[in-house]
């Protein structure tokens, strides 16, 4: 049987949850959907976040091992935009050329006979993919992390020692000493003999959900908004790609 619809209006919803456009074509939610609305940029399309595909976006991974959302879409935007392979030759062409038929021209003068197969066969992947008019942006995901998840976030910016989490660090940590002073999040990683896999699987799995960090706009005067890590995947709902309803939604 489909899903009650929550008795608030979606004017409710905006800030505190999954916010009236996810609401769209009269989409019946569970309360249980509700949660903090993120944003995700990536070059690829997918219907559900994986755990074997970390690290296959942007892929630095410098804040941990999960998949990284945003507060602000701004900041998803900037890895939107970093499209790969024949897609990101495709995308330097069309801006150096200005046109498609002036970057399929000069992708097509570059393709010699002293050219390996591989780089011949990433040309013409390039050249088909101007030739089919295919928008080179990437895709944007509105996403959904559960409300509850955030206070049990690890802050980046704090020591282990002003964590949230504190006493539950205590029961994680075998090492009483990282748990004293200036130790920080990066030291905590670093504990773990597989670094930053192992430890999102072991913080996981004892109830840490993942990192919160503020973002590169923030940053500077400490207060502001906040990129997320999540651990598992799983966790995390999408709401809409490209500003379009998601499947999970559309049959609620």
């Amino acid at each position: 049987a489909p899903l009650e619809a929550p008795m608030f209006s979606p004017d409710d919803l905006i800030g505190t949850g999954i916010g009236k456009a996810a609401l769209a074509g009269g989409a019946k939610l569970a309360p249980a959907l509700l949660g903090h609305t993120v944003y995700h940029g990536s070059p690829h399309i997918f219907d559900k976040f994986m755990l074997e595909k970390i690290g296959t976006g942007e892929g630095a991974q410098a804040f941990g091992h999960g998949i990284y959302t945003a507060e602000n879409p701004n900041t998803a935007v900037e890895y939107q935009k970093i499209v790969q392979g024949p897609e990101s030759t495709a995308q330097q062409y069309l801006k150096m050329y200005k046109t498609p038929e002036n970057a399929i021209s000069a992708l097509e003068g570059g393709i010699t006979p002293n050219l390996t197969d591989t780089a011949k066969q990433h040309s013409l992947d390039a050249i088909n993919i101007l030739k089919s008019g295919k928008e080179l942006k990437g895709n944007m995901y509105k996403v959904n992390i559960p409300d509850e998840h955030i206070p049990k976030m690890l802050d980046w910016d704090k020591p282990l020692s002003q964590q949230p989490m504190y006493d539950k660090l205590k029961e994680i940590i075998p090492y009483e000493q990282m748990l004293h002073g200036s130790k920080s999040i990066q030291d905590l990683f670093n504990s773990f003999p597989g670094g930053q896999v192992e430890a999102a699987k072991v913080l996981s799995a004892n109830g840490i959900p993942g990192v919160k960090y503020l973002d590169r706009g923030s940053r500077d005067v400490g207060q502001g908004t906040y990129n997320f890590v999540t651990f598992d995947p799983s966790e995390l709902t999408i709401l809409e790609r490209n500003q379009q309803l998601s499947e999970l939604l559309k049959n609620k």
